[in-house]
């Protein structure tokens, strides 16, 4: 699986998920900023899954109706976590072979839920 961290994605995060060998870019210093459909477009261009804590994106592909990525979205969504803890979340799901294309995940710290995206 590849992943596309939006500018939101703590660093500490990426750098661990890197560590463990997943193919994870994160939004270069030019491209923060950049409005989602921008960071869509790229994950969609690239083959990604996108991983953010921006709700923007979900408002986005189901009720603006702009094309979702085909390979999925990870919505994490907590008030509060350390910087490592969204990496934890995202491995104990691919342990379970959890699959994200097509799919737009909701992560909260208590649990998952997946729903497909409009095609």
């Amino acid at each position: 699986m590849r992943f596309l961290a939006d500018e939101n994605f703590p660093g500490n995060s990426v750098r661990l998920l890197q560590q463990r060998g997943l193919d994870l870019t994160q939004l270069m210093p030019v491209e923060q900023g950049s409005p989602d459909t921008v960071v869509i477009d790229l994950a969609t261009a690239q083959q990604r899954t996108i991983l953010t804590f921006d709700r923007d994106f979900g408002d986005l592909i189901y009720h603006a109706h702009y094309p979702a990525p085909p390979a999925g979205v990870i919505y994490f969504r907590a008030k509060t976590f350390a910087p490592t803890d969204p990496a934890n979340w995202l491995l104990r799901l691919l342990e379970v072979n959890l699959t994200f294309i097509g799919l737009f995940t909701t992560v909260t710290p208590d649990m998952t839920r997946q729903r497909p995206l409009p095609s």
